[in-house]
């Protein structure tokens, strides 16, 4: 076939918006309309007369990360009359999502004026239900108000907006038992003012010692499961009984953990409200493997030491004998378990950051510091 002649005869689509920032409901338009066009342009729209959260090279940038597999997707900034654009670059179509009778309405008003101008064909895609109630101005909202907005758009975006909105860089420090993760992470945070370090486990604690009405029902989930007996006399749960039950059995850990995931998703989003630091860094050994990553932004600083010396720490240090520890590490996972988790955390979003640091040497300073300089340098 002639090359010329396929080009000319290639079915083209253009989507356009502010994308201020792109969605998933945006991002499930686009990969829709990719199926069904040979070319399809993304216009990012710039108004002068209107006023954006991000500019317009990130916003350009933030459909470009999303759509990188998407291999016949162009995006392009974009101004003026969007039916001489297409036009000039042959673009017989207009894709448009439709949510809701007022979209169609107004959408059935710029499809006879595009129509009348260049003779562009609208094509409507309806919005997927499960995504109508999703656009730009509510991510930003919910943003605003230290809110989670993982699941409405990209993670690129979310941690841009939350550094944008927030002023704050939010990552997570993981290791096994016993590297030496809380001994680093309050060493960093001596480096700064801007630095707030927190430890995952006693947000754990913090929920079974509560007597507010979310901890009561999390308290009630475990009862249920783990029976009475986790109970001290207060009502709290004692921590070393339901540690005896769980780290000796993988699902019953995997169901702990799945009750206890929304309470603890509460009190980050909650800690993230309430300090007023640039940095807050989230520590705790299961991160990866509870899928908190995103949570996080994959921004990840993995500990990484001798295994055998770490489980002797560890049992030294819970007064457990180790082979009390090596439950615990068969049913919390690998260093290269963890690694690999974020390693394909990071590729599927297409997003984030792994730092690693050896602690075998211990603390030097020097080190620290190069971690320290390593860690100033995400979500800029």
């Amino acid at each position: 076939m002639n090359k010329e002649y396929y080009i000319n005869n290639m079915k083209k689509a253009i989507i356009s918006g502010s994308f201020d920032p792109i969605t998933i409901g945006h991002l499930d338009l686009i990969v829709r309309t990719s199926q069904l066009f040979d070319e399809v342009y993304v216009a990012v729209g710039d108004n002068p007369d209107k006023s954006y959260v991000f500019s317009i090279d990130d916003r350009v940038e933030f459909i470009v990360n999303s759509t990188y597999s998407l291999k016949n997707v162009i995006v392009i900034p974009f101004d003026g009359l969007l039916a001489e654009f297409a036009y000039n670059n042959d673009i017989q179509y207009i894709v448009r999502g439709i949510r809701n009778a007022n979209d169609l309405q107004y959408e059935n008003t710029l499809s006879i004026i595009n129509s009348k101008l260049k003779n562009i064909e609208t094509i409507y895609l309806p919005t997927k239900p499960q995504l109508q109630h999703i656009s730009s101005s509510a991510v930003k909202s919910i943003a605003k108000e230290f809110g989670n907005i993982e699941g409405y758009t990209t993670l690129m975006v979310k941690s841009k907006l939350e550094y944008q909105t927030w002023n704050k860089t939010i990552l997570c420090l993981v290791g096994i038992s016993g590297s030496g993760k809380s001994m680093i992470g309050n060493k960093i945070s001596e480096f700064s003012d801007e630095i707030t370090f927190v430890n995952m486990d006693k947000l754990g604690h913090r929920i079974y010692e509560s007597h507010e009405p979310y901890a009561i029902k999390i308290k009630n989930q475990i009862t249920s499961y783990f029976g009475y007996g986790i109970l001290n006399e207060d009502g709290s749960i004692n921590r070393k009984v339901l540690g005896s039950i769980v780290f000796n059995d993988k699902t019953a850990l995997n169901l702990l953990d799945t009750i206890m995931m929304p309470a603890i998703r509460h009190l980050v989003y909650e800690i993230i409200r309430n300090t007023n630091t640039e940095y807050i860094i989230f520590e705790g050994a299961i991160i990866p493997e509870n899928g908190f990553l995103p949570l996080f932004n994959n921004q990840v600083v993995l500990i990484t030491c001798n295994e055998s010396d770490a489980m002797q720490r560890a049992a030294d240090r819970d007064g457990l004998p180790l082979d009390a520890i090596k439950s615990r590490y068969a049913s919390q996972g690998s260093t290269d378990q963890k690694r690999l988790i974020i390693q394909q955390s990071i590729i599927n979003e297409n997003y984030g950051t792994l730092i690693e640091f050896n602690s075998d040497d211990g603390l030097i300073d020097d080190k620290l510091e190069e971690l320290w300089e390593k860690i100033q340098k995400i979500s800029k």
